[in-house]
C-alpha cells in the first residue's frame, strides 16, 4: 500500500538502469521503473519516458505531470511497485485511486494510460496482458483488456458502456482482481467485467504506463493518484 504522503521532489524519480529503486512510499512500498530515454509504445524508438520530469509526489498524490520536454517531446512515465520487494506476484487484486486533470481544451490528446498487469517474459505478454483501465485521454474512453491464448485474442470491456454518467477527470477507484480462471474490471466497487478466457497462471507485475500516443499537439496536464493497494487471494 501507498498513501502518498512522504514527498518526493521533481526530479527525485530519475533513474538510469532498468529496477533500479527511486522511490519507498510512506508504508515501506518501493518503486522502480523505465528509466528516463526509454521508449514508449507509440514513439517510434524515440524517447517516450521522462520519470526525472513527470513524477513527483506531494499533497498526498504521485502526480503524472504529462508535457513535452526540451526537445519538444511528449513525455510520460511507467512507475512499478515492488510489495515485499518482488514486482511479481501470481494472482490478487490490484487497485488505485485516480484522477486525470487537463490543463486546457487538448484535455492531453497526446497521451494515454494503460495500468497493466505483464508477464516476467515478454514474449508471453499475447497470452497474458491484462490492462486496466486502458485508453487515450482524447476521448477518455476506458477500458479493461484481458489478453489471451497468444495470438492477439482479448476480451474488451468498455467502462463507459456499464458505468453510467463515469467522468474520469473526478476521482475514481480502478480494481483489476486475478484468480485461477477469472480477471474481473471493477470501477468505485462496480463491476465492469469478468474474462474466463484462457486465463493465465504466471506470475506477472503491475506498471502505472502513462504514456504518449502518437501525436504532438503541446497538450499537457495531470494524472493524479492518491493511493494504491495490492492484496493476495486466499
Amino acid at each position: 500500500m501507498d498513501t502518498f504522503t512522504k514527498d518526493a521532489p521533481t526530479g527525485s524519480f530519475a533513474q538510469s538502469t532498468n529496477n533500479q529503486i527511486v522511490y519507498t512510499g510512506d508504508h515501506g512500498l518501493s518503486w522502480t521503473g523505465y528509466p528516463d530515454g526509454a521508449p514508449s509504445t507509440y514513439s517510434g524508438g524515440a524517447e517516450g519516458y521522462q520519470p526525472s520530469t513527470v513524477l513527483s509526489v506531494h499533497d498526498g498524490v504521485l502526480d503524472f505531470y504529462l508535457h513535452n520536454d526540451s526537445g519538444g517531446n511528449p513525455v510520460g512515465a511507467d512507475p512499478s511497485p515492488l510489495p515485499g520487494g518482488n514486482r511479481y506476484q501470481t494472482y490478487g487484486v490490484w487497485s488505485f485511486c485516480e484522477q486525470v486533470a487537463p490543463s486546457d481544451s487538448h484535455r492531453l490528446d497526446d497521451f494515454k494510460q494503460a495500468p497493466m498487469l505483464w508477464p516476467q517474459n515478454d514474449s508471453d505478454a499475447p497470452s497474458a496482458e491484462s490492462d486496466f483501465p486502458e485508453g487515450s485521454f482524447i476521448g477518455l474512453d476506458f477500458s479493461g483488456f484481458a489478453h489471451y491464448g497468444g495470438s492477439g485474442a482479448q476480451d474488451v470491456f468498455k467502462v463507459q458502456s456499464l458505468v453510467s454518467s463515469f467522468d474520469p477527470t473526478g476521482w475514481h477507484v480502478y480494481t483489476q482482481a486475478w484468480g485461477p480462471g477469472f480477471r474481473s474490471y471493477y470501477v468505485d466497487g462496480q463491476l465492469v467485467g469478468t474474462s474466463t478466457n484462457r486465463v493465465w497462471s504466471g506470475p506477472e507485475r503491475w506498471q502505472l504506463q502513462v504514456e504518449p500516443l502518437g501525436t504532438n499537439d503541446g497538450a499537457s496536464g495531470h494524472v493524479y493518484v492518491k493511493w494504491i493497494w495490492i492484496g493476495t487471494l486466499s
